[in-house]
């Protein structure tokens, strides 16, 4: 019983996780190309999309939120995407960091 239980608390909170992912509390701002002259560069961001499918919009705001996570990890606090058709099957996401 004890096994049953907590296998269900950790398969509830592993859902919660992945749908906060699509919520935007990294703190880190999206800007535009070219950054504004104010801003620094930090560092080339990629990450890896996992997925066979076509891309979503849920699946991109995800990726987008861990890379401001990665980002915010090195000292940026502003971020650029390189645009993503949705719709298309895309391996990775990639974007630039910035200090602003």
């Amino acid at each position: 019983m004890r096994t049953v239980l907590g296998l269900t608390v950790i398969a509830a909170l592993a859902g919660c996780v992945q749908d906060a992912g699509s919520r935007d509390q990294t703190g880190v701002a999206t800007v535009s190309e070219p950054a504004p002259a104010s801003c620094k560069y930090v560092m080339d961001l990629q990450a890896r999309t996992d997925s066979s499918g076509p891309m979503t919009q849920q699946l991109l705001d995800i990726t987008h939120n861990h890379l401001k996570r990665l980002a915010a990890q090195s000292g940026a606090n502003s971020v650029s995407f390189q645009p993503v058709e949705l719709g298309t099957t895309v391996s990775s996401v990639r974007g630039t960091g910035y200090r602003c």
